[in-house]
């Protein structure tokens, strides 16, 4: 008897929100780079995304199960305190939608610049103040946007 994966529900706009900021930042991702997504997500989507195009994605996030695909790594870890990466191991690292549901942005920053090369670059998006109340009623009264996501914003 086959075992399916139960996939991840998500809110009816949730993906297309995430469609929305890969389509804004896959243009300063260059071709056969190596590329760390902090936060990837259930999906990990930018890094299937992007598959062909990078040399190799390496995605980190709470919500995943530790896996290995072709060119792309995905680790199941905390994203809160020390990342698991040598020193300048990648050239360029995304934060799409996650740098404001972490704690202390400023050790992660850090922790960022640490393992990124010389001459990396980090992409990142995070919602505008003007947003916050717009993704609130999102969240919170059409239920289109995850409750649990907007509830999480530091």
């Amino acid at each position: 008897m086959k075992v399916r994966h139960q996939k991840h529900k998500e809110p009816f706009l949730e993906p297309v929100l995430r469609q929305f900021r890969i389509r804004r930042v896959i243009k300063h991702i260059p071709r056969g780079c190596k590329l760390l997504d902090i936060g990837c997500g259930h999906s990990s989507t930018l890094l299937r995304t992007l598959s062909n195009h990078i040399g190799e994605g390496v995605g980190i996030d709470y919500k995943v199960s530790t896996e290995s695909l072709a060119n792309i790594s995905i680790i199941q870890a905390r994203i809160d305190s020390k990342l698991p990466f040598a020193d300048r191991s990648f050239d360029i690292v995304t934060m799409l939608a996650v740098l404001e549901h972490i704690e202390d942005d400023a050790s992660i920053i850090a922790e960022v610049h640490r393992v990124l090369k010389s001459g990396g670059r980090l992409i990142l998006t995070v919602p505008s103040v003007w947003a916050k109340p717009v993704l609130e009623f999102l969240a919170f009264r059409l239920g289109i946007v995850s409750r649990s996501e907007i509830l999480d914003h530091k």
